[in-house]
């Protein structure tokens, strides 16, 4: 149990993380836009908060969501892009380390479609 509360506990500490990030990114973008001849520096950010920051935040909140027992529908009615399961897991790797549940890829993918709803792990 011990393990399960750490594990929480770091993807806690992960999304603050990347929120802080995305926010500095934003702020950092905005600050951009008011000086001229800054397009480069202001799209290479824009790009990185796009494609990796919201990605990245996005699934280590579904391997929060799935560890907590909530529902993926409740979180995710309406997506554009279905999430990666494989990258779900190996966010949930991430935060347990070493001591790992057994906790598979079939698992992640129930989940998604609706079939699971409570933590597996």
């Amino acid at each position: 149990m011990k393990a399960y509360s750490e594990a929480i506990g770091n993807l806690r500490t992960r999304i603050k993380n990347l929120t802080e990030k995305a926010r500095e990114n934003r702020t950092e973008i905005a600050r951009l836009k008011e000086q001229p001849d800054t397009g480069v520096e202001r799209c290479s950010l824009r790009s990185d908060y796009c494609t990796y920051t919201r990605s990245e935040a996005r699934h280590v909140l579904l391997a929060y969501a799935l560890l907590r027992g909530r529902p993926y529908l409740a979180l995710e009615r309406k997506c554009e892009e279905e999430p990666s399961a494989n990258r779900i897991l190996k966010k949930i790797q991430e935060a347990f380390g070493e001591d790992y549940p057994d906790f598979s890829l079939q698992t992640i993918l129930d989940w998604l479609e609706g079939k699971v709803e409570q933590r597996a792990a």
